[in-house]
């Protein structure tokens, strides 16, 4: 692949995406899109491979929802759900080599549907991420070196709002295996929030990643945390599985929630049992 821009105008005749809705990029005075999640439950898809492009003004605000699952949980982000499946004929199923710039992930609200929502993945399972990355930079959204860029980071990020998991990089990762990546956007969940993560379940292994945030100069403000979640709220991750190890790894962000941790909050195996349907 190569870089892409989301706000440049990827449909010939500029034609919009496949639910015909589209918000203004106030930045860059050019049309933003909105992204399908790519999900792979029901395709051959195991292995992505950026090859150390990326993906600037990437626009989500549809949830992927898994045909015949019922339930009321979708998953939002560049990829909704992906799980590795050895039927596929892969020996694993793979995430890497990929940036994004100026994420905006934000499924709609609805009554009927909450989400898993992270910039580069909703929900992982069985997963292994290595050398990806979601931030701001105003440069990639036409701003000069000292334009806009507190506005820019408050109207971009993760946010699910509907009872969500929201993690700056990934929603939900279960058994997963994540190395050398990371997340510096704000993020904001209806349920728990994390800067790198929503929630980490069980046989997740995570090394050499961090979660940053923003500093307006050199001091977090009380009054715009990077990281916020209704129940609760880590600098890292927003719910932790018991059985989950994480090393060589750490997060500068600022959070606020019910309950608050500098990397994670609790551990409630019973709470993350249920599967996204």
């Amino acid at each position: 692949m190569k870089d892409i821009d989301w706000a440049e105008t990827v449909y010939e005749g500029g034609t919009l995406s496949w639910d015909g809705a589209s918000t203004a990029n106030k930045y860059s005075g050019l049309g933003k899109v909105n992204f399908h999640p790519i999900s792979n439950d029901n395709t051959g898809l195991q292995v992505f491979d950026g090859n150390n492009h990326s993906i600037a003004n990437l626009h989500v605000t549809r949830n992927y929802k898994m045909k015949d699952a019922g339930g009321s949980y979708g998953q939002a982000g560049l990829f909704g759900y992906f799980a590795f499946n050895p039927s596929k004929g892969s020996p694993e199923a793979a995430i890497r080599n990929v940036s994004l710039i100026n994420p905006l992930v934000k499924p709609l609200a609805s009554p009927e549907s909450s989400s898993y929502a992270g910039s580069l993945a909703g929900y992982l399972v069985g997963v292994k991420v290595k050398n990806c990355g979601a931030y701001v930079d105003g440069a990639a959204a036409g701003l000069g070196e000292n334009d806009q860029w507190d506005e820019l980071y408050e109207d971009t990020g993760v946010q699910a709002f509907s009872s969500g998991l929201a993690g700056g990089l990934i929603g939900c990762g279960e058994n997963i295996e994540a190395e050398s990546s990371f997340a510096s956007v704000k993020v904001k969940g209806g349920s728990a929030a994390g800067g790198f993560a929503g929630a980490l379940r069980e046989g997740t292994s995570v090394s050499r990643c961090y979660s940053g945030g923003r500093t307006e100069g050199g001091a977090y403000i009380q009054e715009r945390p990077n990281v916020t979640g209704m129940t609760s709220a880590g600098g890292f991750t927003g719910v932790l599985d018991r059985d989950v190890r994480i090393e060589k790894s750490f997060s500068s962000c600022s959070v606020n929630g019910m309950l608050c941790g500098p990397l994670w909050v609790r551990q409630e195996p019973h709470w993350l049992s249920r599967r996204p349907i």
